[in-house]
């Protein structure tokens, strides 16, 4: 007979008495085997058979589905999320920290990159961002969610009282095999406190540029740009796409004991051992900071987004005077960032000088390689991508299964596109028409073989690793 599920369950409940039973069975204990003999694959297993065997937290999720009576995991998430919340904070919740130190921890395990706390008429809505789009994890009791969220701030030393301004904290969860750095950003609403919360994993080694899904000779020549001595380089996209992962991992490559590295950021995002980040604020911006940082001998400098004339002015003095400087810029292309640096009213031959290159990127959602399903494209899907059809041969669709939690998508895949400052490019830049200076650069760009991010995502398409929604809807 199938167990009953308990009085007000959760998803959070439900995915730590998941995580249990898998901790449970890591550590050989036998109490684990009862549930998971539920999945058909030890149905008829011996305990210690289940125990030597190798297992998944989503096979773990699926039997513990099975005992509950239920057909697999999605389907228990969906009665459990349509069961209306109750006030339960009288009843012995969890204190307010752990629960919100489960909700980081849950979110860190399904690979989130960022989590929001928002009130609503009755209850706060916890939303998890996967794979660069949001979905509802839970929906606490009105109690307890604002519990919830008043504690997360004020361990971030934020003040839950202050409800008509926005803050910014910092947290760090421990654990015992490494920790989780959470920035945390707090705005009023109509209904109470919005809580943001971005957690890192710094037990994954994200920031490395080997990990990066540069093409083909891509990494070793944005190597050989940011061993320049002097020099700005520009990485580009929009919000989401990933920069400051970019100029971290860039960060990290060139941290040792013989530079002096320096960062300008708004906020710090994170923490990283050996450098000098400064936060900017009302009273101490962008470009009062970078003088500040030029009195300070750097060798390198890290400016967090260029935002208005005043700042790109100072990079580029800090270029001329021998720093390499390394900063992020909103623009769609890579062709299209010497452009906008001379909308904002720098001299093109400023530009031409000191820029050393850009590279400009987006992240793509990645088929999940377990459910990823193979098909013929029409002749119209590939003459819109622009692609020959024997080029094209089998593309790949999302479907979904319990490994990518029927999303059909798990983890993202980059997609870069590297221009570098050429003799070409340079030429291209100092086009008398402002108009035009972008359609040069990228006739310049393209006689030399330069790979644009629409064909840098086409390969990834071509090798199976996304889908044709995904190069549409991002390059």
């Amino acid at each position: 007979m199938p167990r009953s599920i308990p009085s007000h369950p959760s998803v959070r409940f439900l995915q730590k008495e998941a995580k249990d039973l898998l901790k449970a069975h890591k550590s050989g204990d036998p109490s684990c085997c009862a549930t998971l003999r539920y999945h058909f694959r030890f149905s008829r297993a011996s305990d210690e058979d289940i125990l030597k065997a190798e297992v998944s937290l989503q096979e773990v999720q699926h039997a513990l589905a099975l005992d509950y009576g239920f057909k697999d995991w999605k389907d228990l998430k969906e009665d459990v999320e349509a069961t209306p919340t109750v006030e339960m904070v009288d009843k012995g919740d969890p204190d307010a920290s752990e629960v919100f130190r489960s909700i980081i921890l849950d979110a860190v395990a399904e690979g989130a990159t960022d989590l929001h706390f928002e009130p609503m008429d009755h209850g706060v809505r916890v939303r998890r961002r996967v794979d660069g789009m949001l979905h509802e994890a839970d929906i606490l009791a009105e109690a307890l969610g604002q519990a919830v969220i008043a504690e997360g701030m004020r361990s971030a030393y934020m003040d839950p009282n202050q409800r008509s301004k926005s803050q910014d904290g910092r947290v760090v969860i421990e654990l015992d095999d490494g920790r989780i750095d959470c920035r945390m950003s707090s705005v009023p609403s109509s209904r109470g406190t919005v809580l943001a919360v971005r957690p890192i994993d710094t037990r994954t080694p994200i920031f490395a540029l080997d990990r990066f899904d540069f093409e083909d000779d891509q990494e070793e020549r944005y190597r050989a740009l940011i061993g320049s001595a002097s020099g700005v380089i520009v990485v580009t996209g929009p919000t989401g796409a990933g920069k400051t992962t970019t100029l971290y991992a860039t960060l990290s490559e060139l941290n040792d004991p013989s530079r002096k590295i320096i960062t300008v950021e708004d906020p710090v995002e994170f923490l990283l051992e050996g450098i000098d980040q400064l936060p900017v604020s009302s009273d101490f911006g962008f470009d009062t900071a970078l003088r500040s940082v030029l009195r300070q001998a750097p060798n390198v400098i890290m400016v967090g987004e260029i935002r208005d004339l005043p700042t790109v002015n100072i990079i580029v003095q800090a270029a001329m005077t021998g720093h390499l400087v390394l900063t992020t810029l909103h623009a769609d292309t890579a062709p299209g960032a010497y452009s906008r640096m001379t909308n904002m009213g720098l001299e093109p031959f400023l530009v031409r000088d000191t820029v050393r290159g850009v590279l400009a990127q987006r992240l793509l959602r990645r088929l999940c390689p377990e459910c990823k399903e193979a098909y013929e494209p029409d002749a119209e899907q590939v003459a819109f991508l622009g692609i020959d059809k024997a080029d094209a041969g089998t593309l790949w669709r999302a479907t979904g299964c319990e490994a990518c939690q029927h999303r059909g998508y798990r983890g993202r895949v980059g997609v870069f596109s590297l221009l570098e400052t050429n003799k070409r490019v340079k030429e291209a830049i100092m086009t008398e028409s402002a108009a035009a200076v972008e359609e040069a650069i990228e006739e310049a760009a393209k006689s030399t073989g330069w790979l644009s991010l629409r064909d840098a995502a086409i390969r990834k398409l071509l090798h199976g690793e996304t889908t044709v929604e995904e190069v549409i809807k991002f390059t």
